[in-house]
């Protein structure tokens, strides 16, 4: 049996970028947060711009992520388990992310210049 090995960067199944299903290029830089337990795991995260963050929902249930913030209004439309929703924030800020479905679901994103 051979190995299983790539030279190509992971890439999580079932992507969801801005709310649509389908295969994205990896990011020169990539954060992670998990959804678990109706909460975001960590709860505050800080990235560079440029900097993607991926939300992997490690849930049994469907989520939503969402984001509205002058000049940046997100919407990932439903999550199923499983699948990651991949974010690339345009400008610095701080930034509210959360779950439309279960509200008291809170990240905050510090998106440094």
């Amino acid at each position: 049996m051979e190995t299983l090995t790539t030279d190509q960067d992971p890439v999580p199944p079932g992507r969801i970028v801005a709310g649509r299903r389908g295969p994205v290029t990896a990011a020169a830089r990539v954060s992670t947060v998990s959804q678990d337990d109706k909460a975001f795991f960590p709860g505050h995260v800080a990235i560079k711009r440029g900097e993607r963050l991926w939300v992997v929902n490690n849930d049994t249930r469907t989520h939503n992520i969402r984001i509205y913030n002058r000049g940046f209004d997100f919407d990932s439309g439903a999550q199923e388990p499983g699948e990651t929703v991949d974010i690339a924030f345009p400008k610095a800020g701080t930034f509210l992310v959360f779950c439309s479905i279960h509200p008291k679901m809170e990240l905050y994103v510090d998106v440094r210049r």
